[in-house]
């Protein structure tokens, strides 16, 4: 994720109107009619009916996701088992982070977007705090995603120009939530899970450990769809680059797919037979990619102006680093070449000896032993590939060519 480096804030319709009327040194910046054609970017990703029907189905996944959570919770409390609460530690831990940004941001986005292109009365943000406080911030950012989504395909209003800005911005700050939620909440229960799973004596026969195969599959594909909706919606938002295409954003799906697959299996068997190791190895390795992050010297909840924050700066590198944990995502926008050839030889390395380890120690009347050990070998290099495909052949790289004002 090359962009993932700033969020600031697209031209506002007061900031692109002067631009379409500056001259001279500016003259290779485009006006806002040109520019909204830029970020319509063809009809695909016109914001209309579909985007709001899209808006619709996350509102109702994000609150089935949350409701099901909250019920496997429950039901681990009751095994009485040591690790119902880490299920109830990362929903919690989860639902926290992402409601703490979520109203940072909208303060953030007040303070310093002074030509904001729609003001907020005071009653919706009374709206929006109460949201917040019961930990339900993102329900009303899918809301108002919905409502900018429907003004924007309106050709009669006035403020269509506005909410299409708007739009973007919010649709690219709520798929970032999401993908922060997603990995402290979703992934440390799908470890969790997969551990559960492999405890179990074969063949499964328990409504409950069927129940649990299906959350681990949707908690899989949440993790992997979160990465490359925000790929692609951040992309959207920038007027100067192109977006991803059907066949990039489903290559790139694929690839998430088979990268985390392979890394919660490790994960998941090691701690099978090493139990509370796997807090220690998933510790050094957080400790580790926060640190790298820390020295990338990350800009990403400067102000608009540049300024630096240095605690907020080091809570983003933190929680990033829990997503390093499981996949890699690019927080400054540079060559990623080297970031990935490191980064993925680690989680090779790493993915290798975890399922070496368990292999020697597990039972050898195991009928998985062999599936499995091959299987986080081949879903790794199948999700490499997939990259190298992606990057190599789909991925967006030029520039849209600058149309002279």
């Amino acid at each position: 994720m090359k962009h993932l480096a700033s969020r600031q804030r697209l031209l506002t319709f007061g900031q692109a109107e002067e631009l379409e009327h500056s001259t001279g040194d500016h003259a290779d910046r485009p006006s806002f009619s040109k520019m909204e054609e830029e970020l319509l970017k063809g009809d695909e990703d016109a914001v209309g009916i579909f985007s709001a029907m899209l808006t619709t189905i996350s509102l109702f996944s994000y609150s089935v996701d949350i409701a099901s959570s909250a019920v496997l919770c429950y039901w681990l409390f009751n095994t009485g088992r040591w690790w119902w609460w880490l299920s109830i530690g990362s929903l919690l831990c989860a639902l926290l982070i992402v409601n703490i940004f979520s109203m940072r941001w909208y303060i953030h986005d007040a303070q310093e977007d002074k030509a904001h292109v729609l003001k907020v009365s005071p009653s919706h943000w009374v709206m929006r705090a109460l949201f917040h406080i019961v930990l339900l911030g993102p329900v009303i950012r899918y809301l108002e995603l919905f409502l900018y989504g429907l003004h924007s395909c309106d050709r009669n209003d006035p403020k269509r120009h506005q909410y299409r800005l708007m739009f973007l911005q919010e649709d690219r700050d709520t798929s970032l939530l999401a993908l922060v939620g997603s990995f402290v909440k979703s992934a440390p229960q799908l470890v969790l899970h997969t551990y559960i799973l492999t405890q179990n004596k074969f063949p499964i026969n328990l409504p409950t450990t069927r129940a649990q195969a299906v959350n681990l599959i949707a908690a899989l594909i949440e993790l992997s769809l979160s990465q490359s909706s925000y790929h692609r919606a951040l992309r959207r938002s920038l007027p100067t680059k192109r977006n991803i295409s059907k066949s990039g954003a489903t290559v790139q799906f694929l690839s998430h797919l088979c990268v985390i697959s392979s890394r919660v299996l490790s994960l998941a068997v090691f701690a099978s037979l090493y139990e509370h190791w796997v807090f220690v190895f998933c510790a050094i390795h957080w400790g580790l990619m926060t640190t790298w992050l820390i020295f990338q010297r990350t800009s990403f909840c400067a102000s608009a102006s540049g300024q630096p924050r240095p605690l907020e700066e080091l809570i983003f590198n933190i929680v990033i680093g829990v997503i390093y944990v499981f996949c890699f995502v690019n927080v400054k926008d540079e060559p990623t070449r080297w970031k990935y050839t490191i980064y993925y030889i680690i989680i090779w390395i790493e993915n290798v000896t975890l399922v070496v380890l368990w292999y020697l120690r597990a039972d050898p009347d195991l009928w998985f032993r062999i599936p499995l050990l091959s299987s986080v070998v081949s879903s790794l290099a199948a999700g490499l590939l997939l990259l190298i495909i992606y990057y190599q052949f789909l991925h967006p790289n030029k520039l849209v060519t600058p149309i002279p004002v």
